[in-house]
């Protein structure tokens, strides 16, 4: 990748974060048109990184010449790399508004969830988390496809959950956030979180997909949510968990235990 290509691409992210950092502070815009520039946006996004990829497919007599140059390229190129960053963070903030502007008490609902999953790998030891966190907050972002009437009584009562229409909010959502690119295991994690921990003893690879640890996280900490937020007692959720625990994960169970039983004593 040459200098004038380097800068060319440079500057079409530093407009991309831009035009993302500007959809951000802007509060006039209606929900419609959220989704509009949130599309132009991941479209920007992806043709930069198709950019990139085309840009890199380089020869090797290529190669020879960009050596005499290599530092001011990695400089550069660490710079489009912490740009590139900043646009996905401002792809997640735009998602949180439009959940915010759809359905508030279910963003809230996102950060709970956040936390609850974040104190189990934090027990759990686990360092590289940033893509359970992401999930974990993008969870439930599939609902603003859902009935309004549908989300409140949600929100009320966890009874109506039993339909299909609920459950296709994590296709919605996974295909959503699959527009994001790099985002494709963050995805992954949001479609399968409401699939039962005893149907992963049919998947051939539940031993080796660490997504499915993400997944399994997420459905533990939203149930947990579903009580606590409710007003019942952690003993209590902790109960009715364990009572439905092929459902769950049942480590995962226990550690909730451990961490907020403990606390509430």
């Amino acid at each position: 990748m040459d200098n004038d290509n380097l800068n060319r691409l440079y500057s079409r992210e530093i407009r991309t974060l831009e035009k993302a950092n500007e959809i951000d502070a802007r509060n006039d815009l209606t929900l419609e048109k959220i989704k509009l520039e949130y599309s132009k946006l991941v479209n920007s996004y992806d043709k930069l990184l198709s950019t990139v990829k085309k840009l890199t497919k380089i020869g090797d007599s290529t190669n020879r010449k960009l050596l005499k140059t290599t530092r001011e390229l990695e400089v550069k190129e660490e710079e489009v790399s912490l740009l590139l960053k900043d646009t996905l963070t401002s792809s997640i903030k735009i998602l949180h508004k439009i959940l915010d502007t759809t359905y508030p008490e279910v963003l809230k609902k996102s950060f709970r969830i956040r936390n609850y999953s974040l104190s189990i790998l934090k027990y759990m030891e686990l360092t590289d988390v940033w893509k359970f966190e992401v999930a974990s907050i993008l969870c439930l972002i599939g609902y603003i496809a859902l009935p309004k009437t549908l989300v409140d009584n949600v929100m009320e009562s966890s009874q109506f959950k039993n339909n299909s229409i609920f459950y296709s909010h994590t296709e919605f959502g996974a295909n959503l956030i699959n527009t994001i690119p790099r985002m494709e295991e963050i995805a992954q994690i949001i479609r399968m979180h409401e699939v039962p921990f005893h149907k992963y003893s049919d998947l051939e690879d539940a031993e080796t997909n660490d997504n499915y640890l993400g997944s399994q996280i997420i459905k533990v900490a939203i149930d947990f949510d579903d009580y606590i937020s409710r007003k019942y007692s952690v003993e209590y959720a902790i109960y009715w968990l364990n009572r439905n625990i092929r459902l769950y994960n049942p480590k995962l169970v226990k550690i909730l235990e451990k961490i907020y039983l403990n606390q509430e004593q």
